[in-house]
């Protein structure tokens, strides 16, 4: 790509899918349409999921042809760390911790740190521009706002579903929903 300075590469996404597989494998699809069109990108994890990610790869990191402007970083869960990778997590739970905005704190504490790093490194890596979020994680709306930064969600339901949702008033309004006896 022959970059050679921030001002180049000046765009840089910080994507939060919600941490289930349903939700990741589309903002991963979405952040490498991104990086293709020249963005940066930080992809943000579980801890959880993170060291899943680092175990299925050859490299410990992800593929290595989307570097050096493609990276993984990891936040909390809220949900004890297991050794035991394929130990199933208590969805419920991190959902809680999801809407109970637990997850808030070690994000702003992650966008800071990258932001801080750019400002002091030599690297070609600019401050996170923009933050694009599972819409889910409504809590990234205010974390966004709060470092000037652009936002958008995304919402990662299949089309099938998304239809479905759209005709919920007309099925309430029509005596279909809730279901009767």
């Amino acid at each position: 790509m022959g970059l050679s300075s921030k001002r180049e590469r000046a765009d840089h996404a910080m994507c939060i899918p919600l941490p289930f597989q349903g939700h990741i494998k589309p903002m991963l699809s979405l952040a490498q349409i991104l990086h293709s069109k020249g963005f940066h990108i930080t992809f943000v994890n579980t801890e959880y999921n993170h060291r899943r990610l680092l175990k299925s790869t050859r490299d410990g990191g992800g593929d290595s042809s989307l570097r050096p402007f493609f990276k993984f970083a990891a936040i909390p869960d809220g949900l004890p760390l297991t050794e035991d990778l394929d130990a199933p997590r208590d969805g419920l739970a991190i959902i809680e911790n999801v809407v109970s905005n637990r997850l808030e704190p070690p994000l702003k504490e992650l966008l800071s740190n990258i932001n801080d790093e750019a400002a002091s490194s030599s690297e070609m890596v600019p401050p996170v521009t923009c933050l694009i979020a599972d819409v889910a994680m409504g809590f990234s709306l205010a974390v966004a706002e709060e470092f000037g930064l652009k936002a958008s969600l995304l919402e990662t339901v299949s089309a099938c579903s998304f239809r479905a949702f759209l005709h919920c008033r007309w099925l309430i309004d029509n005596d279909f929903l809730p279901p009767k006896g």
